[in-house]
């Protein structure tokens, strides 16, 4: 029987792709539900469906019914998948191609994949999981996956604009009732009487600490329940659970620009600023509760995270990459 290789994959510049959904979007069609089906989906496809297309391209990758876990996943994140195969090299290197490509053209070539595999070795699992991502971020690997596709990267082909993902499943507004299906929606008569032209506060919100925590923890067992604990958290559902409690009863207060990796960005009505930012706060709570509860070492150094959150006041018609730019 062949040896077992790691193979990991992550989408390149996740924060990019991202900001691309929002900055593909023009002034007019910025307040249209459309736009933020799409930002949902693309926070979604990072958070969820990525990890999901992979295990759909490699399903001799097999969940254990009685512990509910793929016991060859290593690390399962906000746009980085991290896996034991023993598929022969040839096969693995087939199926990466197919995603790479599948990526690329589903994304009309804003999306690279990058993707890597390597014998297993000797590595344990988080020595396999330090050495992937650091190949993750060598250019050689992806330099040479654009050098054996070049023929297609670099030749002109139809857009299908219909084709807008290669995930599947699609995050609808009607899923979160809290969130606002436009900006416009944010709208209140005790604020403004012109519902064409208030204010807003766009808040943004970045976990602080991840890298460091990541590095002191030395046991697998909670370097994946730190990473899981995130992916839970820090995604939409997250963010929808977070506003339950704040909102009294009203529904539509807050909407979602992106929520993935360690980013929380959206915007209120500015009589609602507080309740946003308690939002974050309650989002970073339940990290920390999770993170002190589950964890099996006791070590307050790297139990708690904390939390970075800018906030811009401005006007509900500006084009959402301006909101982005000044809260930065």
């Amino acid at each position: 029987m062949s040896e077992k290789q790691i193979v990991a994959l992550s989408v390149d510049k996740v924060q990019a792709f991202l900001t691309e959904t929002i900055h593909s979007h023009v002034q007019e069609k910025q307040t249209e539900q459309a736009t933020l089906k799409s930002i949902m989906n693309a926070s979604r496809e990072i958070s969820e469906g990525f990890h999901n297309v992979i295990k759909r391209k490699f399903p001799e990758t097999k969940v254990d019914e009685n512990e509910n876990k793929d016991k060859n996943e290593l690390l399962s994140c906000s746009g980085v998948y991290i896996f034991k195969c023993g598929l022969p090299v040839e096969a693995i290197e087939a199926k990466l191609n197919e995603l790479f490509l599948a990526y690329y053209h589903s994304s009309q070539g804003q999306k690279l994949l990058k993707c890597v595999f390597f014998p297993e070795g000797k590595y344990d699992k988080i020595e396999a999981i330090q050495e992937a991502k650091k190949r993750l971020k060598q250019s050689g690997y992806l330099n040479e996956r654009i050098e054996k596709n070049k023929e297609t990267l670099f030749s002109f082909s139809t857009v299908d604009k219909k084709n807008t993902g290669v995930m599947d499943e699609e995050a609808k507004p009607m899923e979160f009732p809290m969130f606002a299906r436009d900006i416009n929606a944010l709208f209140s008569k005790e604020e403004s009487a012109n519902e064409n032209h208030f204010r807003i506060a766009v808040i943004k919100a970045d976990l602080d600490g991840m890298g460091n925590m990541f590095k002191k923890i030395d046991g697998y067992d909670d370097y994946s329940k730190v990473s899981k604990i995130l992916n839970d958290e820090v995604c939409l559902k997250g963010l929808h659970e977070s506003i339950k409690g704040e909102s009294n009863g009203r529904t539509g207060w807050l909407f979602p620009f992106y929520v993935a990796g360690d980013d929380i960005f959206f915007a209120v009505s500015v009589k609602n600023l507080i309740k946003g930012i308690e939002a974050c706060g309650n989002i970073l709570s339940r990290i920390n509760g999770r993170l002190e509860k589950e964890l099996s070492r006791k070590n307050p150094t790297i139990l708690k995270l904390s939390m970075s959150i800018g906030v811009e006041i401005t006007f509900n018609r500006e084009p959402i990459r301006y909101y982005m730019e000044r809260v930065e």
